[in-house]
């Protein structure tokens, strides 16, 4: 159940994160930090699997 939920939250961070991109620019701070949050989500989700 926990893998299910951080895999959603992976995937609405990583539409967020193309939204923000699209309007301000892929160098924007904003859009650096949700990336660097991402890929926190993403490495916690592969130490839960593997």
């Amino acid at each position: 159940m926990k893998l299910l939920i951080l895999h959603l939250k992976i995937e609405a961070m990583r539409k967020r994160l193309i939204h923000l991109a699209e309007k301000y620019g892929r160098s924007h701070p904003l859009v650096l930090a949700a990336s660097r949050r991402l890929d926190g989500l993403v490495v916690e989700y592969m130490r839960m699997v593997g």
